[in-house]
Formats: C-alpha cells, sequence, structure tokens
C-alpha cells in the first residue's frame, strides 16, 4: 500500500516528507502517521513559503 501523503504534501526527501501549512512549510519523517488534520505529526518548521525552492534544493543536495 502506497504512503499517505500530507495535506499540501510539496516533496519527499531523504525520508523527509516537505508540506505546506498556510504560509509555511514544514518537515515530518515520512514513517510518523497522518493526524487527523491531514498533517504528518513530528513536523518541524523548515521554512516561509516564499523560500519553498530554496530550502527543497539545499535539502536535495545534502543527501545527494
Amino acid at each position: 500500500m502506497p504512503q499517505e501523503l500530507s495535506k499540501g504534501h510539496l516533496a519527499t526527501i531523504g525520508g523527509f516528507e516537505y508540506f505546506e501549512a498556510g504560509a509555511e512549510v514544514y518537515r515530518a519523517p515520512v514513517d510518523c502517521p497522518l493526524d487527523i488534520h491531514g498533517y504528518r505529526q513530528g513536523a518541524r518548521f523548515e521554512c516561509y513559503r516564499h523560500l519553498t525552492e530554496t530550502a527543497l534544493e539545499l535539502a536535495r543536495r545534502a543527501v545527494s
């Protein structure tokens, strides 16, 4: 069965899911379950939405 994605899913990079909630982007381990609102538990703030592309590119570089 495929992994469920958080509401606002942006990318899965190196064992973490990045998702958008409001004007903020969060990252959480992909093995954490989704909460009742559709977001992955264990999330931490990563950046503001206007910095999304930069943050995702840095994450991709870090795992390659």
